[in-house]
């Protein structure tokens, strides 16, 4: 609950709150991720031309292969609702590539360490940043949290951190948030 609503129901909050942003922390990126079925060498999505990558409905990753030079790809994309398990799909034959944020292969093989699933190497261009937001009046603690940030990024600790738990990091890039998005 935001401060000054408590007790207030939904409908009785009239009043908004202006939220600003600190320096990001960290970037995702998008990854083809492949089961040991998949043998091509993966160097962009054309790459993945008369297969059936599968993607989550309504996703960015659908949007980004549906696009791709003027549906190329488009009458074989596999959809899958978000609850189906797309890596377990993967994992059990279902398809064989995949488009996903970094993090979430990073998630599943953390859960699943004996995982056959594999990054193909290509990482796709588009991506996005992570900051933390606050209320705007609480600009004292955007500075605070901006220096440990900066910190960080100076001292590589992410970096650092990421590594000993063998996860993948990238740093976040500019523009630290995009106007609007086009996939070409």
């Amino acid at each position: 609950m935001l401060p000054d609503y408590h007790g207030k129901g939904r409908g009785e909050v009239k009043r908004q709150v202006e939220l600003a942003a600190t320096r990001p922390y960290l970037r995702t990126q998008f990854e083809i991720i492949v089961t040991p079925q998949f043998q091509r060498q993966v160097s962009s999505i054309d790459d993945l031309e008369g297969i059936a990558p599968m993607v989550e409905i309504q996703s960015l990753p659908a949007i980004i292969l549906w696009q791709h030079k003027d549906g190329l790809l488009m009458s074989n994309i596999t959809h899958i609702a978000p609850t189906k398990g797309l890596l377990n799909q993967l994992e059990t034959g279902g398809a064989v590539a995949t488009l996903m944020e970094v993090h979430r292969f990073d998630h599943y093989r953390f859960r699943n360490p004996t995982t056959k699933l594999r990054w193909s190497g290509y990482t796709h261009p588009i991506g996005y940043n992570f900051g933390f937001a606050g209320l705007a009046g609480a600009s004292d603690l955007i500075a605070s949290v901006n220096e440990v940030l900066t910190r960080f990024a100076d001292s590589a600790t992410l970096a650092d951190i990421a590594k000993r738990n063998a996860l993948t990091y990238f740093a976040p890039a500019k523009p630290y948030v995009a106007g609007k998005l086009t996939i070409e």
